[in-house]
């Protein structure tokens, strides 16, 4: 979509909600702008400068019944100065909570897995790690049916369309998951298992998530085993990958921190940072970024980071494919 439709989406959107301030009260209106600069070592072009992510939200809640709708956008590349919308990270469901605990939601809706967020002004680097990219899902088209014990304990059991499609591919069969969570104040932690078969491929994700908030330091790790079989092969190609996240605030405006990754045997691994894997069966990835972020005001703020990012085959041999990649954003997000 051209920016020129997405500025008359908001400006349709200003006019509905001011010409009708008292049912505008019921509603929730908010989003954010991520703008970059991304350089790198490689001899690949680097990014530049940058619409990296965006997004419109709207929600509503009443009587038990909510609904939500997620419009992101992204820069398209090098196609013009147009904008993407809508086409990635999207969500629009509608739901519903009884006041015994147990709750469901119908449409699109953010995977369960893992602790990053798809959106880039909920995490606290300027980019998500190749985990998030590449291991989990990103949303699913379906029914999610949960309980809630209390504010500790969440459990979450769903049925949706498999590879995160908004629509039944032929010849594949529903994928199905689940996640229990539990979150006291100080620390929280989760395990959670998802299955889809598309043709004669079988594919599975256990995803282990688990950290801590403990004053000025929060850290954060996840564990994911991923398996895929070939219903025509005897063997089964087993994958992981582990990611662990420190963050320090330093002030009310400054915090730093540090995350690391590795990944074994994934198998749609592709493009981070400028770099691409060489496409063998046992190629392994390694990333690591640090940087500060710093809170300009209330509502936007700068992040500076430095990611290293390696891609290795232990069949090719040598020393892999690496990037080096400095970003710096300034990130305004609006309730």
């Amino acid at each position: 979509m051209k920016l020129t439709n997405v500025i008359s989406v908001i400006a349709l959107v200003s006019v509905m909600t001011s010409g009708a301030t008292a049912l505008a009260a019921d509603w929730k209106f908010g989003g954010f702008v991520d703008g970059q600069y991304q350089g790198l070592n490689t001899g690949s072009v680097a990014e530049g400068f940058v619409v990296h992510e965006g997004a419109l939200f709207v929600s509503k809640e009443m009587d038990g019944s909510e609904v939500r709708i997620a419009l992101p956008l992204t820069s398209r590349g090098e196609t013009g100065g147009d904008l993407d919308f809508a086409s990635n990270k999207a969500e629009a469901w509608v739901g519903h909570k009884y006041a015994n605990g147990f709750r469901w939601k119908l449409g699109q809706w953010a995977s369960l897995y893992g602790f990053e967020s798809n959106f880039s002004a909920d995490i606290p680097f300027t980019r998500t790690t190749m985990t998030k990219t590449f291991v989990t899902p990103t949303t699913n088209t379906g029914l999610d049916a949960g309980y809630d014990l209390g504010k500790e304990i969440a459990i979450d059991v769903y049925v949706s369309n498999p590879n995160g499609n908004g629509t039944h591919p032929a010849n594949s069969n529903m994928e199905w998951g689940g996640r229990l969570g539990f979150a006291p104040e100080i620390f929280h932690l989760s395990v959670g298992y998802a299955m889809q078969k598309v043709g004669t491929e079988t594919a599975s994700l256990m995803d282990f998530t688990a950290g801590a908030n403990m004053g000025s330091l929060t850290v954060d790790a996840q564990f994911d085993i991923t398996k895929q079989t070939n219903g025509t092969a005897v063997a089964t190609d087993t994958g992981s990958a582990i990611v662990a996240q420190i963050l320090w605030a330093h002030s009310d405006v400054l915090t730093l921190g540090a995350r690391i990754e590795m990944l074994n045997k994934i198998p749609l691994l592709g493009t981070f940072n400028g770099i691409a894997p060489s496409g063998n069966a046992d190629q392994k990835a390694m990333g690591f970024t640090v940087g500060p972020q710093y809170q300009l005001s209330k509502e936007l703020k700068g992040k500076l980071d430095y990611t290293y990012t390696n891609f290795k085959s232990d069949t090719a041999g040598g020393d892999g494919v690496k990037s080096h990649a400095y970003t710096i954003a300034a990130v305004y997000s609006f309730k």
